[in-house]
C-alpha cells in the first residue's frame, strides 16, 4: 500500500500527519509519529508531550479521521496505511484510547 492507494480523505490525513513529523523533527514520517500526534489531539494540556499542534491542525486532523473513521499508522513494509478507528484505539494503551 501507498499513499496512492488511500483515497483522498486517508491521503490528506497522511500527509498532514507527515507535514507535522517535518515540522517538529525534519523527518518525513518520524517513527511513532501518530501516536504523537493522536496523543497530542486527545491531551493537549498534558506536558509529558512536547508536540504542539496549531488550532488549524487539530480542526483539520479531527474532521479528516472522522470523515475515514480511522487513522493512519506507518508499516515498514506498507508505508502509510490507513486503520479503522477501533482497530487504531487497540494499539494504543488503555489511558492513550
Amino acid at each position: 500500500m501507498s499513499l496512492r492507494d488511500l483515497t483522498p480523505d486517508q491521503r490528506e490525513l497522511a500527509q498532514l500527519i507527515s507535514r507535522i513529523s517535518e515540522r517538529h523533527y525534519f523527518a518525513e514520517w518520524m517513527s511513532e509519529i501518530e501516536v504523537q500526534v493522536w496523543r497530542a489531539l486527545n491531551a493537549p494540556q498534558s506536558r509529558e508531550f512536547a508536540l504542539r499542534l496549531t488550532e488549524s491542525e487539530v480542526a483539520r486532523l479531527r474532521e479528516l479521521s472522522v470523515r475515514c473513521e480511522g487513522w493512519i499508522v506507518f508499516d515498514d513494509l506498507q508505508e502509510e496505511k490507513f486503520v479503522d478507528m477501533a482497530d487504531w484505539l487497540a494499539r494504543l494503551p488503555s489511558d492513550q484510547a
